[in-house]
């Protein structure tokens, strides 16, 4: 195996399809129920307009944001396969092969923008890149939703699916609470294995949305 291969790389030259045809099979109406980021956009009365996901896989969480809001929805996947099939079954979605650091879309054109799932699996050099993107693309008092592994301290895990990649565990709502104009709306952890306690830390995934706000980032002057 090449070692200079990047993540992302071995992602769009086939995993990101293995990927998809390993949980193709899921079922879909306990994907819909169970799903956390369908039920945070109704805990916070969220009426999207513009929706992006990244990690979006063949459009099935998109495709209920749709029929519920009516909102315009737009999917980037890294498999080809998932693009394809997607596009197939749902025609009001547009699909796109894509990663996290080059979303290609206009500034400030989004009011929610998900993060589904992927960003344990970027490359960390990209982590920064992909952080930009998202705040480029994503309006003032526009929502960020992330839905990854979470760990206080940072650590990875050799990837039990391909040789020479890597699981990326980290609260990845830091990379825009650091900037004021970033703030935490509600954040919930809870499991990855319906079968594990999340005492299991290894196995604990968080749920955090974000509210950008511009006008909100800094109060005036204290006194000292």
């Amino acid at each position: 195996m090449n070692t200079n291969l990047t993540q992302k790389s071995i992602f769009l030259n086939g995993e990101g399809d293995s990927w998809f045809d390993r949980n193709s099979t899921l079922n879909m109406e306990d994907r819909i129920r169970q799903d956390h980021i369908l039920e945070e956009i109704r805990r916070l009365d969220l009426e999207p307009k513009s929706v992006v996901e990244i990690g979006c896989a063949e459009g099935w969480r998109l495709s209920e944001i749709n029929k519920e809001y009516g909102s315009n929805c737009i999917g980037f996947d890294p498999s080809e396969k998932a693009i394809v099939t997607g596009s197939e079954i749902y025609p009001k979605i547009k699909l796109r092969v894509g990663t996290a650091d080059k979303i290609e879309l206009s500034d400030r054109s989004v009011d929610l923008l998900i993060v589904g799932f992927c960003l344990y699996l970027c490359d960390r050099e990209e982590l920064f890149s992909i952080a930009k993107e998202i705040d480029r693309v994503l309006m003032n008092k526009g929502i960020i939703m992330i839905l990854d592994f979470y760990s206080e301290v940072p650590y990875k895990n050799t990837y039990s699916h391909k040789e020479g990649i890597y699981s990326y565990k980290m609260d990845y709502s830091s990379l825009f609470t650091w900037n004021p104009i970033y703030s935490i709306v509600l954040t919930k952890i809870v499991s990855h294995s319906l079968e594990t306690i999340v005492g299991n830390k290894d196995e604990r995934i968080c749920i955090a949305s974000l509210r950008k706000s511009i006008e909100d980032a800094y109060m005036k002057k204290p006194e000292f």
